[in-house]
């Protein structure tokens, strides 16, 4: 039996995204991944030597502008 373990846990991820009529092609979009900030393993590894974890990226925000054309 390894040392590490993982309790259940739920991430939220968002994307908000808005195109106006007026400007064709163009879409501006707002996203966010892991909205709650859980703190969860993103990996581990157990061995006989030594045991290690991966811890998976905090709470993301990000903004991007797309054009199609």
């Amino acid at each position: 039996t390894g040392l590490l373990g993982q309790n259940e846990y739920t991430t939220v991820d968002a994307e908000l995204s808005f195109e106006h009529e007026s400007i064709n092609g163009l879409r501006l979009v707002v996203w966010g991944r892991n909205i709650g900030n859980e703190t969860y393993l993103a990996s581990f590894l157990n061995s006989q030597l030594a045991d290690g974890v991966t811890f998976a990226p905090p709470r993301t925000f990000g903004f991007r502008a797309e054009y199609s054309f």
